[in-house]
């Protein structure tokens, strides 16, 4: 039986089971048996997080292209998923083709974060591979990692077979060309993972030696998906996502991405249209988002933005634009994103006085951050999110004042400017000195010293508070909130950390830590534990000055810039001086002394052509739906707006009504409760123009998750009653496997729930573990059966989801002819 069949029975009683069922749209595994050489690609972390990776699903697209070869990917199990395969010995899974992760031969690891670290050695062990790399067998598969934190991977070294450092694009072709002809001619794991790391980027922990990081020189050449993975369950970054350009030139000297992925290039407008347009249309997704570390610095930003809001506009497509700069920010660009969708504007002033903002080399003035409050609330938005850091090298009290005076000044302007209620949302992050940057040398703040910090930051942000009301942070619409420094510090650690590194990350993974990114999961005294049972001398660690020759362990890692330049901007910091874009004036980092330089895309742009919406209602189509099964384990909410998509993607004319955040109109009549079937659920899509009944589940059905499917559809009237106002009664079927009762059904339950306001046709059947009955509207409510299961039977703790509940709703005006629920289920 496969791992997730085994799971199957336990799914109902977890967080989110859609996590788990394998629904992606344009999902592309190829066959197992023709497979040559087979991939997993693993994101150490939940899968609404790990599907939101860009990087994973190009590498997932880049290897399914090749021949002979086959990409799964997986994603970390929540906790009480992985309770429950550490207990029934279910290993960790490919999501696609539901085999082991021992089955594959490479699983390439993408580490983003240091925090994720103890997630990368639960997905090992669980799966039954030796935790240590130089435990492994014949048959084990190559552990490869690689991502944003192998810019140091002695911490986790000991695990992993291999490291990749830089960007994988052409390597992955390289690799999967080696693998294919290694296992066609039976080489020995020893003999794959030796040919593996001789291609550039990758480094072996048991040969040693130096790595030079990978660089993808031209952009546009660089494979990107045309078709986007999208899940029928919500992911953190739910939407299209086109990278327009890689790299920063700012030089801000906390930034390690802004040193590690060092030159910039751009993609070209006409390309980037392209990307966007192929991904919206293969998907029906309502949402662009133009990924870089600093999009408005891209040369034809312009172009890109003015092309999505004259196809946006009609289509209602809204324009996501996560990383801008205060300066860039014209008028005209601000009028061009204003026409569609609005949503919050992000600024990272990073320090409150210009003295401070000059050391991190944030090359922005205060006057440049006022003209962008000033443009940003004037056009329109009512919600700006502010970034600061606390902890940075030569900080001072007058630094931190100086937050909140910022903040007060942008939301007085906030408030004189804008035509609603501004909200500022003010985030403060501790700082971490990161490898291979100015500040490597530098030390981090003491726990003692960021708690003194936050406390005086609330202090003074608290004392203009308005209202006694207003929740805690809140002040005059501000909401503060703060990054835990007690994360910030295991950060640092596993950053910057050596040997001493290695024993700290078992000893706390040993002792139970796990999702550490996550802060209601992330325990600080497993970590405070470890870091004794070790001997971690934390001052000799993290809080001192470094001297300019000392060595670090990262030393090894070549990322292109030299440790000469970084010392140089450390000291130019020091004396408070700045250093110009390095676009304009070169800095003379060493990257552009090979022949990598920094790359212009073309200008040119083409018509996106979306099909368009509109608003006005013509046509009212009821379609009825059937939830069996896998079926019924998504959220209600997750479900329609996935539907809505689908129903984009195959151009059904839906009608939109709202102002600032069109959203279509669909309407089921009730919401359907995670893990419970339905045989019939009404629903009503408003249209602008005709669609013969019937003609929906055609195209709709063969894209909808495993046991969803359009059963009905009929014309309904413009003007009749909303379906919610139409519901009649639910009729449910309730049965309860056995072994969930702790005793016998209760003599008595019948007549106690025959005495149950909104109750009717009562029938159960104790011997058949069953319970069927009408629920009829009391005060606009229906009876809930989970709710009835647990207070009305002797049923387990914890397991009245576990019981089976099908229901069907009925409407006024008459049943859909389905059948009666009373029959066998």
């Amino acid at each position: 039986m496969r791992p997730l069949d085994r799971l199957k029975p336990f799914l109902p009683l977890l967080e989110r089971p859609s996590r788990y069922l394998n629904q992606e749209l344009n999902a592309r595994c190829r066959d197992w048996e023709k497979a040559v050489y087979r991939v997993l690609l693993l994101f150490p972390d939940a899968y609404e997080v790990g599907l939101s990776h860009l990087g994973l699903r190009i590498i997932y697209h880049i290897l399914n292209d090749q021949e002979g070869v086959l990409a799964d990917r997986t994603y970390l199990p929540w906790r009480d998923a992985l309770s429950v395969m550490e207990r029934e010995g279910i290993p960790l899974w490919g999501l696609e083709t539901g085999r082991p992760f021992k089955d594959f031969h490479l699983v390439e690891v993408s580490l983003q974060q240091e925090l994720a670290y103890t997630n990368l050695l639960k997905a090992v062990e669980i799966s039954g591979v030796p935790l240590f790399a130089r435990e492994r067998r014949e048959e084990d598969p190559i552990v490869m990692a690689g991502g944003a934190a192998a810019v140091n991977p002695v911490p986790y070294a000991p695990f992993v077979d291999l490291v990749f450092v830089g960007e994988s694009e052409e390597a992955q072709v390289e690799m999967a060309h080696i693998m294919v002809d290694a296992l066609a001619r039976g080489a020995s794991r020893e003999e794959r993972i030796e040919l593996l790391s001789t291609v550039e980027g990758v480094w072996s922990p048991a040969k040693g030696g130096g790595v030079r990081r990978r660089v993808v020189l031209d952009l546009e050449k660089a494979p990107f998906p045309t078709r986007v993975l999208m899940p029928a369950t919500a992911i953190v970054h739910d939407r299209v996502t086109v990278e327009i350009m890689r790299g920063c030139s700012r030089g801000c000297r906390f930034c390690l991405a802004g040193f590690q992925y060092r030159p910039v290039r751009e993609r070209g407008v006409a390309q980037i249209l392209e990307l966007a347009r192929d991904g919206l249309i293969s998907t029906g997704y309502e949402e662009v988002s133009l990924l870089s570390l600093t999009a408005t610095d891209h040369s034809g930003i312009h172009h890109i933005i003015k092309a999505f809001m004259e196809a946006g506009e009609a289509s209602f497509v809204s324009l996501s634009l996560p990383s801008l700069r205060s300066g860039t920010l014209t008028e005209d660009l601000i009028q061009e994103i204003r026409r569609v969708r609005k949503t919050g504007f992000t600024m990272a002033p990073e320090a409150s006085t210009q003295r401070l903002r000059d050391v991190i080399n944030k090359n922005i003035t205060t006057q440049e951050i006022m003209e962008t409050v000033d443009k940003v609330f004037s056009a329109g938005w009512d919600l700006m999110k502010l970034y600061f850091m606390i902890g940075l090298p030569t900080e001072t009290r007058e630094d931190l004042e100086g937050i909140a005076h910022l903040v007060k000044e942008i939301m007085a302007r906030a408030q004189r400017l804008s035509q609603r209620r501004p909200r500022l949302h003010v985030s403060v992050s501790p700082f971490v000195p990161k490898p291979h940057t100015p500040f490597q040398w530098e030390p981090q703040d003491t726990q003692e010293a960021f708690r003194e910090k936050i406390d005086l930051l609330k202090r003074l942000i608290s004392f203009g508070r308005r209202s006694s009301k207003k929740r805690r942070g809140s002040w005059g619409g501000v909401e503060l909130s703060f990054h835990n420094p007690r994360q910030s510090l295991i950060e640092a650690l596993m950053a910057r950390g050596g040997e001493e590194a290695q024993a700290l990350l078992l000893e706390a993974y040993t002792r139970g830590a796990l999702f550490d990114q996550w802060g209601e999961t992330f325990d600080f005294s497993l970590w405070q534990g470890a870091m004794e049972a070790v001997g971690l001398n934390l001052s000799d660690v993290l809080y001192r000055t470094r001297d300019m020759d000392e060595a670090f362990p990262w030393d090894f890692v070549d990322i292109g810039v030299t440790k000469e330049f970084l010392w140089r901007e450390r000291q130019r910091a020091m004396e408070g001086k700045t250093t110009p874009d390095c676009r304009e004036v070169c800095g003379g980092c060493g990257l552009c002394d090979r022949e990598i330089t920094h790359r212009k895309g073309g200008g040119e742009t083409i018509d996106l052509s979306l099909p368009p919406f509109g608003r006005e209602v013509t046509y009212r189509l009821r379609v009825w739906l059937e939830f069996l099964g896998d079926g019924a384990l998504y959220s209600h909410n997750h479900f329609v707006r996935f539907f809505v998509r689908l129903l984009r993607r195959e151009g059904i004319p839906l009608a939109y009504r709202g102002k600032f955040n069109p959203q279509a109109r669909v309407a089921f009549a009730l919401a359907l409760s995670t893990g419970m079937e339905s045989l019939g659920e009404p629903c009503d899509l408003f249209l602008t123009a005709l669609v013969e009944p019937g003609s929906l589940a055609t195209k709709i059905n063969p894209l909808l998750p495993r046991g969803v499917r359009i059963i009905h559809e009929e014309e309904a009237s413009l003007d009749a009653p909303s379906l919610s106002k139409l519901v009649a009664a639910v009729e449910y079927r309730i049965h309860i496997p056995p072994g969930l009762l702790t005793s016998p059904f209760p003599s008595y339950l019948a007549q106690r729930l025959e005495s149950l306001e909104g109750m009717a046709n009562l029938e159960v059947d104790s011997e058949g573990g069953t319970i069927s009955f009408l629920a009829l509207p009391v005060k606009g409510s229906f009876i809930k059966p989970y709710q009835l299961v647990k207070e009305h039977l002797p049923i387990k703790e914890g397991k009245e989801r576990a019981v089976r509940v099908l229901r069907r709703v009925i409407l006024d005006e008459g049943e859909l002819g389905q059948g009666s629920l009373v029959r066998p289920v």
